[in-house]
């Protein structure tokens, strides 16, 4: 059994458990990397798996966007208008930050506002403000390609050549065999690596293979384990995941979709935990903006992080992250970010909704 367009009329409650938890994921994955906790030894390694956070967001992407009905045109106009005017909205603010701690810098302005260009930091307090915005640039290749990878798939549920739909996925593996093997450029090959895990998000919400057919994730998730055995026994690869990730590897690939079978067999009791403490009023209020305003959490999230010791500072807790313990500094940069990202997202991130309902 297939799930087509016209058969979900409202939000999917499983992909808005799998995108809260991704970006929440996002938070715990800055807390530890951003903090440089484990340099060295076997906690450099551990820490590095819990980098499921992308590929996750790219595959819920796919599978959120393929249950739009728009035509190509208005769904360009109204993707790239959601990502650009938040973002644009949050350059201009760190740019404000910036010039205020550094005094005016030359081409800092044009900088921020070009999502393609290399974005000036400024000085030291504020170098986290652009380091996780090498996602723009490739999430805005990524919707521009998305409707035709869509046609794409729709035409073949119409034909008969059994698994023709898998036909990119097959393809997109192909390519990173062939990036690893040759080390050749590849033009744009981070969105084309990624756009992977959105057609795979596709497929899954189209087969049901989310938030169901659990004996499907099983048995991927069985395959993909064995072939990442046998990559790591090999000499090409290895166990650190955040390098793996930056090369965009034919490991990271199979180690996202090993993580995501793993997340659909959890997501029965994920949903269910998800519901049981959403009852809670504290607890609804600091979620809803995860599903609501996902983007604008992850966009504006490094501002809280550079904020954390003032925060704690404020409250007299300045030593708290001192005795050098990476679970304590973890803990806190972690929960202070997960707090605080969601309130702060409930006030910007009326700016995307603005940009969707204009469409």
């Amino acid at each position: 059994m297939t799930i087509t367009i016209n058969d979900v009329k409202q939000r999917n409650f499983d992909l808005d458990v799998l995108r809260s938890l991704g970006t929440l994921i996002v938070l715990l994955v800055h807390s530890i990397f951003w903090n440089d906790l484990w340099p060295k030894g076997i906690g450099h390694i551990l820490s590095s798996f819990v980098l499921i956070e992308m590929p996750l967001l790219f595959a819920v992407t796919g599978a959120s966007n393929f249950l739009s009905q728009k035509n190509y045109l208005p769904f360009l106009a109204a993707r790239l208008s959601r990502i650009l005017i938040p973002y644009w909205i949050y350059a201009i603010l760190c740019v404000i930050l910036i010039t205020d701690q550094n005094g005016l810098v030359p081409g800092l302005l044009l900088s921020w506002l070009n999502p393609f260009a290399n974005s000036i930091s400024g000085c030291d307090r504020l170098r986290f403000l652009n380091w996780a915005l090498w996602f723009i640039p490739v999430y805005l290749n990524i919707m521009i390609l998305f409707p035709l990878l869509k046609k794409f798939y729709v035409l073949t549920l119409d034909k008969k050549v059994p698994f023709v739909g898998f036909l990119p996925l097959i393809a997109g593996i192909g390519m990173v065999v062939v990036h690893d093997l040759f080390s050749c450029d590849i033009p744009q090959y981070q969105s084309l690596f990624y756009l992977v895990f959105v057609y795979w998000g596709m497929v899954c919400i189209n087969r049901g293979w989310i938030g169901s057919k659990r004996k499907a994730s099983a048995i991927l998730g069985c395959l993909t384990a064995v072939a990442l055995i046998v990559l790591f026994n090999t000499e090409r690869y290895g166990y650190y995941m955040l390098a793996n990730k930056n090369e965009c590897n034919l490991v990271f690939m199979l180690y996202g979709l090993l993580s995501q079978c793993v997340m659909n067999l959890l997501l029965p009791f994920l949903s269910r935990f998800i519901k049981w403490i959403g009852k809670i009023r504290f607890c609804h209020d600091i979620l809803s903006p995860f599903r609501d305003y996902g983007y604008s959490v992850y966009l504006y999230h490094p501002l809280i992080f550079a904020s954390i010791p003032f925060i704690l500072s404020y409250v007299g807790l300045g030593n708290i992250t001192s005795s050098g313990n990476p679970f304590v500094i973890m803990a806190v940069y972690f929960s202070l970010m997960a707090v605080f990202s969601p309130l702060l997202a409930k006030y910007v991130g009326k700016f995307e909704l603005i940009c969707s309902r204009k469409k």
